[in-house]
């Protein structure tokens, strides 16, 4: 049999980097350190520079009140001492109500619909709902704000829809028309 010198330069060689990595990297892992090693408070602040944990390096949630110092903690409890009560903010609305004409309608072809608001509310929006999958889904064409000259200001007092249903009795659409309302201060 006949060696070959270059070969086996070469095989002792990657045999004596193999050795001595695992004899570095197994000797580096006896000196590592875990948490079996770190005493209770042996380490401070100061042993941990700034900038060295970023967001990632904290698990969310990982940190609780049980780990804040009594300071922070009280800081945290504390109010704020009152201030001044402000002026009257500025007029808006209130009193919110929806409003329908009933829990239900159907509708037939193609149908106008009033939802009127209640008293001295006023319309915010409408919308319509296709209830219980009734029929075919509603074709809604308009849906607008109905207007009304009060106080010298046109105000909207309900909302109408123009709706498509279902073509016939038999294949009649389930809607529930509504509109929201307030009270204008």
């Amino acid at each position: 049999m006949k060696f070959d010198k270059t070969r086996i330069v070469a095989v002792l060689g990657a045999a004596a980097v193999i050795a001595t990595v695992g004899g570095v990297s197994g000797a580096a892992a006896d000196r590592l350190l875990t948490g079996k090693d770190i005493k209770n408070n042996t380490i401070g602040s100061v042993d941990i520079k700034r900038h060295s944990l970023g967001g990632w390096d904290i698990r969310t949630g990982a940190l609780g009140p049980r780990v804040l110092s009594d300071r922070t903690k009280a800081m945290i409890a504390e109010n704020g001492e009152k201030g001044e009560t402000g002026d009257p903010g500025v007029d808006g609305v209130s009193q919110y109500v929806a409003a329908a004409p009933g829990p239900n309608t159907y509708v037939v072809g193609t149908e106008s619909i009033t939802v009127d608001c209640p008293g001295d509310r006023y319309a915010l929006s409408g919308g319509i709902m296709h209830w219980g999958k009734v029929g075919p889904a509603p074709v809604i064409h308009e849906s607008y704000p109905v207007s009304a000259l009060i106080d010298g200001k046109y105000v909207a007092t309900g909302w109408n829809f123009t709706v498509t249903g279902g073509a016939d009795e038999a294949n009649r659409t389930g809607i529930a028309p509504w509109v929201v309302c307030a009270a204008i201060n």
